[in-house]
C-alpha cells in the first residue's frame, strides 16, 4: 500500500513499506495521474503542463498597490520601504495609505512630546496611543482588503492635508 500526501514545503511524499519517497511539484505543473508500478512498487508520477489542460488559464497576479499599502503600516521602517516602492510603482491605493500612515506617524511623534508633561501628559499620551493603535488596526485591515477606506476622525484630514504628496 502507498500513501501520498503533501508536506509543509509542498513536496509530494509517498510512504511505502516504511520508505519515504519525496517528489517536488514544480510551478505550472499539474499532477495528472498517480499510479503504482506493481512490479517495482515505486510510485510513478505523470505530469502535464497546465497550459495544455482544457479550460485552464494562467493569469498573471497584479498587485495594484496592495503590497505598498500593507507594508506602509509596518512601523516607520515599513513606511520608508513602502515609500521607496511607491516611487517606482505609483498607485492610488498605495498613495492613499501612505497619506494615512504619515498622519499617524506625525500624531505619534507629537503625542510623545506631550507625554513629558507630568500626570496630565501621561494620561493624554495613554489615551491617544490607544486611539492611534485602533486607527492603525483599522487602516491595516483596509489595506489588506485593498480598500481606500479612511480611518475614523483623522482619515479624511490626512487625505486633505497630504493631497499633493504621494501622487
Amino acid at each position: 500500500m502507498v500513501t501520498f500526501y503533501l508536506d509543509y514545503h509542498k513536496h509530494l511524499k509517498a510512504q511505502q513499506f516504511g520508505k519515504l519517497l519525496t517528489y517536488r511539484i514544480l510551478p505550472n505543473i499539474l499532477c495528472k495521474n498517480i499510479t503504482v508500478n506493481s512490479s517495482k512498487l515505486y510510485p510513478l508520477i505523470i505530469f502535464k503542463k497546465m497550459e495544455e489542460q482544457p479550460g485552464h488559464q494562467i493569469v498573471p497576479v497584479t498587485d495594484d498597490g496592495k503590497t505598498i499599502a500593507i507594508i506602509s503600516y509596518l512601523t516607520l521602517v515599513g513606511f520608508i520601504i513602502a515609500l521607496i516602492m511607491h516611487s517606482s510603482n505609483k498607485t492610488s491605493l498605495g498613495a492613499f495609505h501612505l497619506r494615512q500612515v504619515l498622519l499617524l506617524i506625525i500624531i505619534g511623534i507629537a503625542v510623545s512630546f506631550i507625554a513629558w508633561i507630568p500626570i496630565l501628559g501621561q494620561l493624554v499620551w495613554l489615551v491617544t496611543w490607544l486611539g492611534l493603535f485602533v486607527f492603525w488596526i483599522l487602516g491595516l485591515i483596509s489595506a489588506i482588503n485593498g480598500e481606500e477606506k479612511p480611518m475614523p476622525l483623522i482619515g479624511v484630514k490626512a487625505q486633505e492635508m497630504f493631497a499633493t504628496v504621494f501622487k
